[in-house]
């Protein structure tokens, strides 16, 4: 539906990093395709090395500064690598803009961007700026009503983010996994659940120590540590701090208190998913050395007895997804009403037969199928 896409390098940069990997690699392997019989083009531009699109000057940062402030309503706003980023790209549509003579178009789904290129091309306007969704609703063929449904509605919707929070916390992006699981901050294995009838009672096993040393399991409690993982899924963990294990005889989360910093506990970086035989000899429990010692009437220290503690930790990464292609469950449907736009969105509630699998809000679409 576009005849000669564009790519900056600063866009390709951007989404390597801040977005998933495989919307990278689809940008990819639209930059490599060839599309001579289709009749589209799409051009990698190295805008970093261009002389018209890679310096910043000090004049466009002040000016960049002052509308941002104008936008925000902040008079102590200040930009960011991302305003910066933004800025180039925007660069680059002034410059295809202002020595080419076909309509130029800037999608971006950043409201805050939108608003600077309107701002900036106050006197001469070089490109007109649409989010994904306003483009797709000024496309005059068949497949429109499809397009909108792929499109989500929060790309142009006005929504307040004072006191919205995230439910769960982002996962990291693949390029900080890779490297967290290389210096050993983060633990690679698959999550487990360990109750069938509970999708927030998992764990992943890893070695202890060594390769020769038994396997450990570590536990993944609550749907927040659980983090949107599934079961068979193969995961980024982090391990909590010592005082957040569970002692050997809790069946529960209750937190260890603790009044001195234990050391960290030897864990190692290779996981170690255990076959049907081995999984009895899994251990759940760790040996940490008591290093506070207690003093007695007759002000004689004694050494604490070393403690078995359960390890915790959280889901901080997908490394793979393994999703079964069906699911048998139920679908319950609910209208949500959407104060800003007067209208009632119809949201699908979907509920899996495997109780270890997470309950899904699902978004109903006009052709009647739903994702």
């Amino acid at each position: 539906f576009m005849a000669n896409i564009v790519i900056p390098q600063t866009s390709l940069e951007e989404c390597r990093k801040n977005t998933s990997l495989a919307h990278y690699n689809r940008c990819m392997e639209l930059l490599q395709q060839k599309h001579k019989k289709m009749n589209k083009c799409v051009i990698f531009f190295p805008n970093v090395h261009h002389l018209e699109t890679s310096n910043l000057t000090s004049a466009d940062l002040r000016c960049l500064t002052q509308r941002i402030q104008q936008v925000t309503k902040n008079v102590n706003a200040t930009i960011t690598d991302n305003d910066k980023n933004d800025l180039r790209i925007r660069k680059v549509a002034t410059y295809f803009g202002s020595n080419l003579s076909v309509p130029i178009v800037l999608l971006t789904d950043d409201q805050q961007c939108r608003q600077l290129a309107q701002m900036e091309q106050q006197h001469q306007k070089y490109y007109a700026t649409l989010s994904v969704r306003e483009y797709v609703q000024q496309l005059s063929n068949n497949h429109t009503s499809l397009l909108l449904d792929v499109v989500s509605h929060t790309t142009t919707r006005n929504y307040s983010t004072k006191n919205r929070k995230d439910l769960f916390e982002k996962h990291l992006p693949i390029s900080d996994v890779t490297m967290g699981i290389k210096t050993g901050k983060y633990y690679q294995g698959i999550l487990r659940c360990a109750d069938r009838s509970s999708y927030d009672k998992c764990y992943v096993t890893i070695r202890g120590g060594s390769e020769e040393e038994d396997r450990v399991a570590i536990s993944i409690l609550g749907s927040q540590d659980v983090n949107r993982a599934v079961d068979g899924d193969i995961v980024a963990i982090q391990l909590h701090p010592v005082n957040q294990w569970l002692s050997s005889t809790n069946t529960t989360k209750d937190v260890v208190s603790s009044n001195h910093s234990s050391p960290p506990a030897i864990i190692a970086m290779d996981t170690a998913e255990p076959t049907i035989q081995d999984e009895d000899n899994v251990q759940e429990t760790v040996i940490i050395p008591a290093i506070a010692p207690t003093i007695d009437n007759n002000n004689s220290k004694n050494l604490a007895a070393p403690v078995s503690m359960k390890p915790t930790g959280k889901v901080v990464g997908i490394v793979k997804r393994n999703f079964r292609q069906n699911y048998c469950g139920s679908i319950y449907s609910q209208e949500i009403p959407d104060e800003e736009e007067n209208e009632e969105d119809k949201m699908l509630l979907y509920s899996s037969e495997r109780e270890e699998i997470a309950k899904a809000w699902e978004e109903e679409h006009t052709d009647g199928t739903f994702t």
